[in-house]
């Protein structure tokens, strides 16, 4: 209960700005769910892509700071590198950036994996974890929204030896376990959101679908993202 309690402070924290323009997308395309209130009302997916891949849920990107979109430098902390770091949220902040993981990937010479549907998908918005003391990328995160599938959902990575105090705080919440093509999964949903985290080569992934609390829709999500 004290970890949830605290998830739920962080949440108040989180950011506001790339949860507000998800939200102005979604009453921007489907009016008819927002009647008269500024109240996210929960959202109903298509049932042809029951079982499909259908994506994420909003649970919160933590106490780092969302600054303006900005030019990061090539510095990306390399995934197998022997040490263990723990990075309090004092530590790093969360910014806003103009290329996607894709792109981030090939100038970096990292790999980390990521939803190839840039061409089916809007209101894109991609940001990398940066350390406060030196401007290394400690990790990245992207959002957007999947005209085909109807869907919202958010995906953060870092390198296995990094660990974010916002990301820790989600993963330890995680009370459930399954096994996606042979990779341990830990999993929690609420009433309208759920969320997983798995580790996969060299990085660990977490997975958030909004706006949808069906844990089907969110293995397909992390089983698509791991091939």
């Amino acid at each position: 209960m004290f970890e949830e309690r605290k998830l739920l402070k962080l949440l108040e924290k989180d950011c506001e700005e790339r949860r507000e323009r998800n939200l102005q997308r979604l009453k921007e395309l489907h009016p008819d769910l927002f009647p008269q209130r500024e109240q996210v009302t929960k959202k109903k997916f298509n049932k042809k892509w029951f079982g499909f891949i259908v994506p994420t849920a909003s649970v919160a990107v933590g106490l780092a700071i969302v600054l303006p979109i900005v030019l990061v430098g090539n510095n990306a902390i390399i995934p197998n590198e022997p040490f263990e770091r723990y990075c309090s949220s004092s530590e790093y902040s969360l910014i806003e950036v103009d290329e996607t993981i894709k792109q981030y990937n090939a100038k970096a010479n990292v790999s980390y994996c990521y939803f190839d549907w840039y061409d089916k998908s809007e209101d894109i918005l991609s940001y990398n974890y940066i350390d406060n003391a030196n401007n290394d990328v400690l990790g990245v995160s992207e959002s957007m929204y999947n005209i085909e599938l109807d869907i919202v959902f958010e995906l953060s990575a870092t390198p296995r030896n990094i660990h974010l105090e916002d990301l820790e705080t989600k993963k330890n919440i995680c009370t459930n376990e399954i096994t996606i093509n042979n990779n341990k999964v830990l999993w929690k949903k609420d009433d309208n959101q759920s969320f997983g985290v798995v580790e996969y080569k060299n990085y660990r992934y977490y997975v958030t679908l909004l706006f949808s609390n069906d844990e089907t829709q969110l293995f397909s999500l992390i089983e698509e993202l791991l091939q």
